[in-house]
Parts: C-alpha cells; sequence; structure tokens
C-alpha cells in the first residue's frame, strides 16, 4: 500500500510542486469515484498528485509511477475494488506542456475540455482534463 504523501500529482504545476489548490467543495481522492453522466456503477480512478522533484526528472521515476498505477489496475480489473473502474482521469496546467507530453504521448491519455479558473493559487488559473480509457 502506497503510503497518502506518496499518492501521485497529476496536478503537478510547471515548477512540479503540489497543487493542494482544489475550490472548496470540490471533489478528489486517489481512489475511484462516480463519474457525473455515465452510466451507473461504472467509475473513473482519479490521479489527484503526481510530481518529481526537478533534481530526479527524465530518470523515468514518473514513468514508472504512472505505470505502477496503470499495471496495478489492469492486473485487479476483475476484482471487486476495480471491476466497475472504466477510466483513469487527471487534471493538468494548461501552461505545463511537458505534463501534458508525458501523459498523451507517453501513456495514451486523451485531451478533454479545458477547466477554466480550477486552480486558486496559481497563474495561469486554467487546466486541461486529460482521461484514459481502460474498456
Amino acid at each position: 500500500s502506497i503510503p497518502k504523501k506518496q499518492h501521485s500529482n497529476a496536478n503537478a504545476n510547471a515548477n512540479g510542486s503540489d497543487d493542494k489548490t482544489k475550490k472548496e467543495g470540490e471533489e478528489g481522492s486517489a481512489a475511484s469515484s462516480t463519474s457525473n453522466g455515465k452510466p451507473e456503477g461504472r467509475k473513473r480512478l482519479y490521479v489527484m498528485t503526481l510530481a518529481v522533484l526537478a533534481a530526479y526528472r527524465g530518470r523515468g521515476v514518473g514513468k514508472a509511477l504512472v505505470k505502477s498505477v496503470l499495471d496495478h489496475v489492469e492486473e485487479n480489473i476483475d476484482t471487486p475494488k476495480f471491476r466497475d473502474v472504466d477510466e483513469v482521469l487527471l487534471h493538468v496546467q494548461t501552461s505545463n506542456d511537458g505534463a501534458m507530453r508525458f501523459y498523451v504521448d507517453g501513456f495514451g491519455f486523451e485531451k478533454g475540455p479545458m477547466v477554466e479558473n480550477y486552480y486558486r493559487r496559481i497563474d495561469p488559473p486554467h487546466c486541461y482534463v486529460l482521461s484514459k480509457k481502460l474498456r
């Protein structure tokens, strides 16, 4: 089991720091959650936080973290915990081109809509929704 402090940060901003700036009342966790507009019982796994210190970037650390999450879901897809998970979802700041390439080119995530004013304490405050279908 991964300690809470080691959960991934898909909300890493351009300088790689954690962004714990979700607006009051917004949901977000590393656990799966029922998605709006999807058939009842279908769930998405939300990657809340993934960050690698600048000194360790380019060494495959981030890639290993994301791969371990995707592999874990794939290996356990038929278990009760993951049976209804059909998508992985995360947010990336609009100015973070490196993170966009990392997820889209490296793992096949699809760039979705832009969410305006998602972040409160970083500029720009906007993000893109990235998703990866599992089934």
